[in-house]
């Protein structure tokens, strides 16, 4: 329903031959990066990935739970409190992954 003017500022950009060759260097820029987007992840490939993630992070609060001083009571709590978190949360994405086989 909206008409734009002939003579607004956009109907004269597009119109003159140096501006459409412009944009058609520009489309054809986009097409070049959208043949090199990778395809998104499906649900199997995240939940994997967010396992290794979490037996990773796991690893090394672990490690620096071992190396941790006996006196330093809240940091060690918080890092048993997290390694509990990480776990129920491997526990869910092993029963997602096994539903999926």
């Amino acid at each position: 329903m909206w008409a734009r003017p002939p003579n607004s500022l956009l109907g004269r950009h597009f119109r003159s031959e140096r501006s459409s060759a412009r944009l058609c260097r520009a489309l054809h820029a986009l097409r070049r990066y959208d043949v090199a987007v990778p395809r998104p992840l499906t649900d199997r490939q995240r939940w994997q990935e967010e396992l290794d993630e979490l037996l990773a992070q796991i690893a090394r609060w672990e490690s620096e739970l071992a190396g941790l001083a006996p006196g330093d009571r809240v940091r060690r709590e918080m890092l048993e409190w997290q390694i509990r978190r990480d776990r129920l949360r491997i526990a869910e994405l092993d029963r997602r992954l096994a539903g999926t086989s």
